[in-house]
């Protein structure tokens, strides 16, 4: 059976995956990921007279990355330096981010032709109406253990599938 894991980048869920899903396709999930691209670049290319570097920046990189070339991405990235100034702190920060996230940047336009999610969105929000909705109300503390159990019956109630619990 073909295992996917679509993280945001956070070192827990990778983790997670090694330990569970070892053998599993790991996916970078992209809105998260597309995010952090155009920061750096409007930091590293700011002003009226930067602003064709960006355009073509912020068409140029994203496009690398969705193809999973984060070698050539992190080139082009680096390659908006200004010569003789201070480091750009986002630029700065964008570089290792991909260097941390390379394992899990792939080519996200054949994940979604073969019908891989590339954003988490929709995860999110099924954790919003069937864990926080119950598990967040105003003055509620929860021990890890039975939070897990309230979870796991939480699912089963919504998936309905109350019959499999007994087999």
């Amino acid at each position: 059976m073909r295992q996917t894991v679509l993280g945001d980048g956070a070192d827990w869920i990778k983790t997670q995956a090694a330990l569970h899903f070892p053998t599993a396709t790991t996916i970078r999930d992209w809105p998260h990921l597309a995010r952090v691209m155009p920061k750096a670049i409007r930091a590293a290319c700011p002003g009226r007279a930067n602003r064709a570097v960006r355009r073509r920046a912020h068409t140029r990189i994203p496009a690398l990355l969705w193809d999973g070339e984060v070698a050539a991405a992190a080139t082009a990235l680096a390659g908006l330096r200004p010569a003789d100034a201070e480091p750009v702190t986002a630029l700065e920060a964008a570089l290792p981010y991909l260097a941390t996230q390379r394992d899990w940047i792939g080519d996200d336009g054949a994940w979604q032709e073969a019908g891989e999610p590339v954003g988490s969105g929709m995860v999110e929000r099924e954790v919003a109406l069937v864990i926080n909705r119950r598990m967040k109300r105003q003055g509620m503390r929860w021990r890890r253990a039975n939070a897990d159990a309230v979870v796991a019956l939480r699912v089963r109630a919504i998936n309905d599938s109350w019959d499999q619990l007994a087999a």
